[in-house]
């Protein structure tokens, strides 16, 4: 199969993309009757994937950090060195930041939440579990590549992190959970389509951000995964192709968890798939036009 540009195949491109379309599609027309089947707010694959599960997606930020360093640690150039230890701890921070803030009782109502202190440390251990894992995994030859391959991991994730919270800027779409809860829903909202935008301002409740969905954006991220193929210190045949199946469907099982615990829609979390694979993808691109394909580092076979 011929590789794209992005580095990435056509093939894979494509699934992504008909998923996305195809749920977008459905969810247009069944996101009512779809929740209203398969909620379940006292679902345990829920509560996990709302809280804990985040990490097997935020593992994608220390990622990005390890390669940095791998290829900035030999370097000669003393300011290159200390730009790729920086980024790496700055990875880490992040990792821990972000995944304990999603379990906090401060900052989450749902899933398997924790007091703040204990939250940090379970965070810390599991960040530095992964990142323990990508030190034994990955190769330290051709430095440039890492490096280039773990700056498209964060700088994604910056970028996905951006565009989706601006969208939920532009349309605070409530979220079920919030609709079928008279304890919450005082007002009596109802079910809102993702094309009826309702702009709330900048200060807009966690109810009302459904769309579109966050942890499947994230999520979505880790189809940048067969990059790392070519810098694995044991690489096999199809590996490639074994990475972008293992990540899609990690991506697909968040998303139907917040499906199913009344976070999302369908139309949302296929727009949060599409989110998330367009801004990695997009940085891919970005990155071959800046480099040249002469200049870019040629990938070993799948």
């Amino acid at each position: 199969m011929k590789k794209s540009k992005y580095q990435i195949k056509y093939l894979d491109l494509i699934i992504v993309a008909a998923i996305c379309v195809l749920g977008i599609i459905f969810g247009s027309v069944f996101d009512l009757k779809i929740a209203q089947k398969v909620y379940n707010p006292d679902s345990g694959y829920g509560a996990f994937f709302e809280t804990l599960g985040e990490s097997i997606a935020y593992a994608r930020i220390p990622l990005g950090g390890t390669l940095i360093f791998k290829g900035a640690y030999k370097n000669k150039t003393l300011w290159k060195k200390i730009v790729g230890y920086a980024v790496f701890a700055l990875s880490l921070l992040a990792c821990i930041y972000f995944l304990a803030d999603s379990f906090t009782f401060a900052h989450n109502d749902y899933g398997r939440r924790r007091e703040t202190v204990p939250s940090y440390l379970i965070a810390a251990r599991i960040t530095l579990a992964f990142t323990s894992l990508f030190f034994a995994i990955l190769s330290e030859d051709n430095s440039s590549y890492l490096i280039q391959i773990g700056a498209i991991m964060l700088v994604a994730r910056l970028g996905q992190f951006v565009v989706r919270k601006g969208l939920k800027i532009l349309n605070a779409r409530p979220r079920y959970r919030f609709t079928v809860d008279p304890l919450l829903n005082t007002d009596g909202v109802t079910f809102r389509s993702w094309w009826q935008f309702r702009f709330q301002g900048f200060s807009i409740p966690d109810s009302f951000k459904s769309w579109p969905s966050g942890h499947t954006a994230t999520a979505a991220q880790l189809l940048l995964l067969p990059l790392i193929h070519p810098a694995l210190k044991w690489q096999r045949k199809k590996g490639r192709d074994v990475l972008f199946f293992v990540s899609l469907a990690i991506a697909l099982i968040i998303a139907f968890s917040r499906r199913v615990y009344g976070a999302h829609f369908l139309s949302d979390v296929s727009f949060g798939l599409f989110v998330g694979a367009f801004c990695a993808y997009l940085v891919c691109q970005i990155r071959f036009l800046l480099f040249g394909k002469k200049k870019a580092i040629e990938e070993q076979k799948a």
